[in-house]
């Protein structure tokens, strides 16, 4: 019997192929699905998921909002708890998508995820996402990112 190594989650040739596009553009409420996710404190806070259908091996995030103020900033959440704690201003751990103003071309983000999640009060702004997905099955790094990211303590 031949024991065939299979493809996975660490298998270096899934993030050296060419990659599967993705693409998606419009505001969060539209191509995200809202869920329910408890904060550190227990209370149920609605966050927006952006799911691939299998893990990127790169992200292309472009803000569409202008803004002359900073209300049209995005902020881009690794995992439900952290975005869910952010609403409390209890999380630090997000990135901001600055608006098309400020940053007009995106940003493009080496990184394996199966998710992206997203805020409430930024659920009605504008962006487009486009991924590069691999042949790997969200399953093989289900909470993998968010048991790093949420296991991890800010540094004051």
């Amino acid at each position: 019997m031949l024991d065939n190594p299979y493809s996975g989650a660490n298998s270096v040739g899934e993030y050296q192929l060419s990659a599967v596009p993705w693409a998606v553009t419009g505001t969060i409420q539209t191509i995200a699905k809202s869920t329910s996710v408890d904060d550190t404190d227990g209370d149920a806070r609605t966050v927006w998921v952006v799911q691939f259908p299998t893990v990127t091996r790169w992200i292309w995030i472009k803000n569409l909002e202008t803004s002359t103020n900073g209300d049209g900033d995005i902020n881009l959440f690794l995992s439900g708890l952290s975005c869910a704690d952010h609403q409390d201003s209890k999380s630090v751990q997000f990135f901001t998508l600055k608006d098309a103003q400020v940053a007009p071309g995106g940003i493009r983000l080496e990184m394996r995820v199966d998710k992206l999640y997203f805020s409430e009060a930024d659920k009605a702004l504008s962006l487009s996402i486009m991924a590069g997905c691999t042949g790997v099955a969200g399953l093989e790094i289900q909470n993998l990112i968010e048991a790093f990211v949420d296991g991890n303590k800010p540094i004051l």
